[in-house]
């Protein structure tokens, strides 16, 4: 009787240390190396310096930092693409959070930025948008970029070396956008 328990204490222990093994290299796998696919193509494009993909219990939060004053629009559907071409992905879970390092000539320039083009969104005269731009432009010495398409309205402030990005969504793109600057949003 004796023997026999000790064989099944020996097999006992040895399907508990198979187990914590097996936990340990998950553990290890996950943890070391395996990257998300998402994150790998996130880091092959030369236009993005910092991001970070946040798994929320509803949707995925991507928060994103362009290097790069100049070229929004090509960059951000670049993003996009990147996004549309990952497996099991919709872009109604997914939220981009555009982060712009803290300036506050720039800050200014793009809060007093947002009504306007909330404005010319909701009366659909965009050929007036540039006017409203140049007022905010006289008073706060800022240069700025607008690029508008059917879906997003891009706009790129500049002072100096300094840049921010503000993408406002205007048509029927599933995916949220939110502007931030200095973890505040614009």
């Amino acid at each position: 009787m004796s023997q026999k328990g000790l064989k099944i204490l020996i097999i006992v222990t040895v399907c508990m240390i198979t187990l914590a093994l097996l936990i340990g290299a998950t553990y290890l796998y996950t943890k070391v190396f395996y990257t998300d696919p998402l994150e790998s193509a996130l880091s092959d494009i030369a236009s993005i310096g910092t991001f970070k993909v946040e798994q929320l219990q509803t949707h995925s939060k991507i928060m994103v930092n362009f290097t790069v004053g100049e070229k929004l629009r090509s960059n951000f559907y670049l993003l996009l693409d990147q996004l549309k071409g990952q497996k099991n992905t919709n872009l109604e879970n997914i939220t981009i959070d555009l982060s712009n390092n803290e300036d506050t000539t720039l800050q200014s320039f793009l809060k007093r930025a947002r009504l306007p083009v909330y404005e010319v969104i909701s009366t659909g005269q965009f050929s007036e948008l540039p006017l409203y731009f140049e007022v905010i432009k006289a008073e706060i010495s800022v240069e700025y970029n607008l690029e508008i398409d059917n879906d997003f309205i891009f706009i790129t402030a500049t002072s100096g070396d300094n840049f921010a990005h503000m993408v406002i969504n205007r048509g029927n793109s599933p995916l949220n956008v939110i502007n931030t600057m200095g973890g505040e949003y614009l």
